[in-house]
């Protein structure tokens, strides 16, 4: 009890602290490590067992980015998880073997085994990164989880290469083995083919039942129990045969992305992930040995940066081969380049089998930590530096603004395009702003007047005629942006009218709250109107389909009014989606009573 509190007060202390500082909550986590182990002496060896609990919300996390993805998804990553990714593995452990051998003088078996461990990366602090910089769906983020998925397949290779590297007649400890591994490759092989499809066919064709009848009882509880029994389950069984546990909840993920549970099973389990990933990345401060660090800080330091050179240097080849360009190229350059938590496990094995000296492993222990705490520097300078760069194109000087207007447009999109349309048909002059050069370029093209600048820029904002213009309608893509912009707004001036552009529901509560006079869903009206004309085709009469289609927008603006103190309250909570199901449910009554209407009316 005394190290949970521990781990959380300084979680508490630490990691608000590094989010202020645009620090990110990883190397807010790593930093309490530090100081609860190192610098404070108050945690000792009992980390390394807290460590090995925490690593189930590695599990976790790739269990939620399954979910994420579809079958058709991982289809389509089939070549960077192939190639990229088996590229990425062979060609960082072939160059780090030959430097160990021809420069530190290590035996070729000694050096293969740290070449294998230090070419994986680490899947705890990339993906959380990723996601907290929102860079998981860029075409980066998916070619940076494709490696990673090959890096836990090549986990499988890697203990079964190890125990052939022992020298002379040392007893090979089978601690790390597992049952099929007494079996031929061939049968060992087809038993994994085997029990992969029996959890497709299980995840497809059973646990929806499963799921339905504990989703019945309304015991949220009983609910994450399931959730975390599947988990857990496909872990301990992706284990016994050899493969990773992670690898086992990402397939487990993935069968399950189809399920009409599939929101619920996120919002059960993202906290317990979280905080489990979180208490990851602390113990993994605390590991820092530093009286080893002290008496071999000079080749250590050395190392860490050789290593991180190396495998950025490789990431950057094969990110040229598979046409990776401008900020995807820096991403996925700098983001694979550290040690990964699987090396904690390899090195423990190839120690056991005395293929590594204990000397050795410690200082390869910490080269992986140390590589790990720079990486969160190396995100938080492609967040800040890079990735601002790019996203200014050429970081063109803004345009100087020649004329002002009623009305101020952020967002040269076909959103705001189509705004500006209908205004200037009208007469109206409005003043368009855009951060991206190319978007500005093509509406210049068609004969209208746009700026390229930053709306978030209180000078542009003043040289647009903010002080003087009766409406602002924020129609950019980013939704943190988005919501910024409107804080800005408003906070400027409390009598200019905004209208706002949401891309969901909930975003939609966020502009409300930072001042938009009114939010309007991008896609709302839009897919109101085709569900219309999909009635129709259905054989609904024109009437009847419009009147449904009023009764559901009027259902929905309801229900949007209803569940906005909920969500702001304790967001996408279990009280908030019982909530939103309940209303629903009001909805298709509210339908087959129009049903009824229509098929019986009143005389």
């Amino acid at each position: 009890m005394t190290q949970i509190a521990l781990y959380l007060l300084f979680a508490l202390i630490t990691v608000p602290i590094a989010k202020r500082l645009k620090l990110g909550s990883v190397l807010g986590y790593l930093i309490a490590g530090v100081l609860l182990g190192p610098l404070f002496g108050l945690i000792g060896s009992e980390a390394l067992t807290i460590q090995h609990i925490a690593e189930f919300g590695v599990v976790m996390m790739m269990f939620l980015i399954g979910l994420e993805l579809r079958p058709k998804s991982i289809w389509q990553m089939r070549y960077q998880l192939l190639g990229l990714g088996t590229m990425q593995v062979l060609i960082s452990a072939l160059i780090l073997t030959v430097l160990m051998v021809f420069l530190l003088q290590f035996t070729w078996q000694s050096a293969l085994a740290v070449g294998m461990v230090l070419a994986l990366s680490s899947t705890a602090i990339v993906l959380q990164s990723l996601q907290e910089i929102k860079q998981m769906n860029t075409k980066a983020g998916q070619s940076i989880l494709s490696v990673l998925i090959a890096q836990d397949i090549a986990v499988i290779p890697i203990f079964s290469i190890l125990p052939i590297l022992v020298v002379g007649d040392q007893v090979i400890n089978t601690q790390h083995q597992s049952w099929l591994s007494h079996f031929p490759a061939g049968i060992q092989a087809l038993i994994i083919f085997v029990i992969i499809c029996l959890m497709v066919l299980i995840g497809k064709y059973i646990m929806r039942y499963v799921f339905r009848y504990i989703a019945q009882t309304r015991l949220a509880e009983i609910f994450t129990a399931l959730v975390l029994l599947l988990i857990i389950g496909v872990a301990l069984m992706m284990e016994s045969i050899g493969l990773s546990a992670a690898l086992g909840a990402f397939i487990a993920g993935v069968i399950l992305s189809g399920s009409e549970y599939r929101h619920e099973i996120e919002s059960q389990i993202s906290s317990f992930k979280g905080l489990l990933m979180g208490v990851f990345f602390i113990s993994i401060g605390t590991s820092i040995h530093f009286s080893v660090l002290q008496a071999h800080w000079q080749h250590i330091i050395l190392y860490v940066i050789v290593l991180m050179l190396i495998k950025m240097v490789v990431l950057m080849l094969l990110a040229k081969i598979f046409r990776l360009k401008g900020a995807d190229f820096w991403l996925f350059s700098l983001s694979l380049t550290q040690g990964g938590e699987f090396a904690f496990v390899l090195l423990s094995f190839a120690v056991s089998l005395s293929v590594l000296t204990m000397g050795v492993s410690e200082i390869i222990t910490l080269v992986v930590i140390l590589s790990m705490i720079i990486t969160s520097i190396l995100f938080l300078m492609y967040e800040k530096v890079i990735l601002p760069h790019y996203q200014g194109r050429n970081n063109a000087p803004e345009d100087s603004i020649a004329h002002q207007g009623k009305v101020i447009i952020a967002g040269a999109g076909r959103f705001g395009q189509i705004v500006a349309r209908v205004l200037r048909a009208n007469k109206y002059e409005s003043v368009i702003l855009d951060y991206d050069s190319n978007m500005i370029n093509t509406f210049r093209r068609y004969g209208n007047r746009a700026y390229y600048g930053n709306a978030l820029n209180p000078e542009m904002l003043l040289a647009a005629g903010i002080e003087s213009a009766e409406v602002f309608v924020a129609a950019t893509n980013d939704q943190e942006a988005q919501t910024a912009l409107v804080h800005l707004i408003r906070r400027h001036s409390s009598r200019i009218q905004i209208i706002a552009r949401a891309t969901n529901r909930h975003h939609v509560y966020e502009l409300e709250e930072a001042g938009a006079n009114y939010v309007i869903r991008e896609t709302f009206e839009s897919a109101a109107k085709a569900a219309e004309e999909v009635l129709i085709k259905l054989g609904d009469s024109k009437e009847s389909a419009f009147e449904k289609v009023s009764i559901f927008k009027e259902h929905d603006q309801k229900t949007l009014e209803k569940l906005k103190t909920l969500w702001l309250k304790s967001g996408e909570s279990k009280v908030y989606i019982n909530q939103l199901t309940a209303n629903s449910d009001t909805l298709s009554q509210l339908m087959q009573t129009e049903k009824s209407e229509d098929q019986n009316p009143k005389e």
